[in-house]
């Protein structure tokens, strides 16, 4: 688990009850769903990656693309990692450089349509991060590049998170600055089902701030109510930056969004737009297969034919 995470969240049991530990071991009462806890506790298409900016130090571990191509940041953008890549489709996605993501080791394939460019390796913040497998098919998966790391342009994004069927009716969020500072935390319900889940930042939320990076983290409540700090989890950095993409309103197609996100590197922002059109037309194979080829940009093959889940 993420050593910020370690560091505050000491233990936790939900009957109820959820008790959340601060580094001056001070408890909270009862936590009900969608609760703000004060910000003193701190709890644990070819995309083209952003560059030239500083990202946390992380440790972790990356397809084949379609037509949205997604291109990574720089590698001055994202967290130090080692990273690869592939052929591409229509929605490509630029991954930021390396100095702009946190410090990781993976690895990459090939891409579809919409090309996604990832951030680089110094953008992302300096810390350790995973997930984990229980038996299942597949582990829980945050839906980020190799990197862990991702842009939005939206002052509450939306996060994506493939759950698989744990039976957990309760899951723990919480997002916290680079400094370990919380930022947001509360538990959700949840139906315990398998799928691509995603979580929203309420208005209720901070909005984050330009430029800052953020940890996510979600880990399943288990059945008997117990969450601790080396529970099974799964976290992901995220940036927000000043949108390049242009205001067309409504006019613009799902896919035309998304590979314009993809372009500049926005990946959260990116999957949403695929994600809510998905959402609006489900028997639609066009959409499916941009969703296909995204995800196998960014090594999450095994996860782009999961189902749609819910949102939390």
């Amino acid at each position: 688990m993420n050593k910020f995470i370690c560091k505050t969240l000491l233990s936790a049991t939900v009957t109820g009850t959820l008790i959340l530990a601060s580094t001056a071991l001070q408890a909270t009462p009862s936590v009900k769903e969608g609760e703000i806890l004060p910000r003193d506790y701190r709890i644990s298409l070819e995309f083209d990656f952003p560059s030239d900016e500083e990202v946390p130090k992380t440790s972790v571990g990356g397809g084949v693309r379609g037509n949205v191509e997604f291109d990574l940041p720089g590698e001055s953008a994202s967290p130090k990692t080692s990273i690869g890549g592939g052929s591409r489709g229509d929605v490509e996605f630029d991954l930021p450089g390396d100095s702009a993501s946190p410090k990781t080791s993976i690895g990459g394939g090939s891409r579809g349509d919409i090309e996604f460019d990832l951030p680089g390796e110094s953008a992302s913040p300096r810390t350790s991060i995973g997930g984990g497998s229980r038996g299942s098919k597949l582990p829980l998966t945050a839906l980020l590049p190799p990197t862990k790391y991702g842009y939005t342009v939206s002052p509450r994004p939306t996060l994506f998170v493939y759950m698989p069927a744990l039976g957990a009716t309760e899951v723990f969020f919480s997002l916290q600055d680079e400094q370990g500072n919380s930022h947001y935390h509360t538990t959700l319900k949840s139906s315990g089902q398998e799928g691509v889940i995603s979580i929203t930042l309420p208005e209720a939320a901070p909005e984050l701030k330009i430029g800052q990076n953020y940890l996510w983290y979600l880990a399943p409540i288990e059945p008997d109510g117990i969450l601790r700090p080396d529970n099974y989890s799964v976290s992901g950095w995220v940036k927000r930056v000043k949108s390049t993409v242009s205001d067309q309103g409504s006019s613009r197609s799902a896919i035309a969004l998304a590979t314009e996100y993809a372009k500049a590197g926005i990946w959260y922002d990116t999957l949403e737009v695929l994600v809510t059109a998905q959402r609006l037309e489900p028997d639609n194979t066009t959409l499916a297969n941009e969703w296909k080829d995204l995800l196998e940009q960014v090594g999450l093959d095994a996860i782009a034919s999961q189902p749609m889940g819910e949102q939390l």
